[in-house]
């Protein structure tokens, strides 16, 4: 079902005209905790850019941010080396792990982003808390139609509004790339 979010969103941003003339390299890539230096493994010189989306499972696994910092850090470092312009999308951490976890695992993002120059996109989930103004996370009753069974991964309905919402962030990232070339 997972595939199918994914092949979803694809083609909703094919769908809103996002496909600019440069090649689109897919890659689902599970980056074990330790060895976040994979990534370079795919960064070849055919990418031009990329999309950093993660953290979900460090936040059910209640990862020490510092950590989560970390792996993300050495992702940007990796894409800078090899000049691959970046679209970092954040994460909200519940409040179940304390205020403290909270704002140092969603600080992680922006500073991250400063630091290496990325574009930021501020929730993953931002789509899906737009659609209901009343909603105080995306883990809420009232956002929970969007979500798979599981309930932590979002359903076609709700990729397609995340695709909406994050699509003119993407199209910045793609021109940035166009620039680049």
């Amino acid at each position: 079902m997972i595939d199918l979010a994914l092949f979803a969103f694809v083609m909703a941003f094919l769908a809103l005209g996002i496909a600019r003339p440069f090649l689109w390299v897919l890659a689902y890539i599970y980056i074990d905790i330790l060895a976040p230096q994979k990534i370079g493994w795919t960064l070849t010189p055919e990418v031009d850019a990329m999309i950093v989306t993660l953290g979900g499972n460090d936040l059910l696994r209640g990862l020490d941010p510092a950590q989560a910092r970390g792996n993300i850090d050495g992702i940007l470092a990796a894409a800078e080396k090899a000049e691959v312009e970046v679209l970092l999308v954040g994460m909200s951490a519940p409040g179940n792990y304390g205020a403290g976890y909270k704002a140092e695992f969603e600080g992680l993002y922006p500073d991250l982003a400063e630091a290496y120059g990325t574009l930021f996109y501020p929730d993953f989930f931002t789509g899906l808390l737009a659609e209901e103004k009343n909603a105080a996370s995306a883990r809420s009753e009232t956002v929970q139609r969007y979500f798979q069974g599981d309930g932590i991964h979002p359903n076609a309905e709700g990729v397609a509004l995340i695709v909406e919402d994050i699509g003119p962030a993407v199209a910045e990232l793609a021109a940035r790339a166009a620039e680049r070339r």
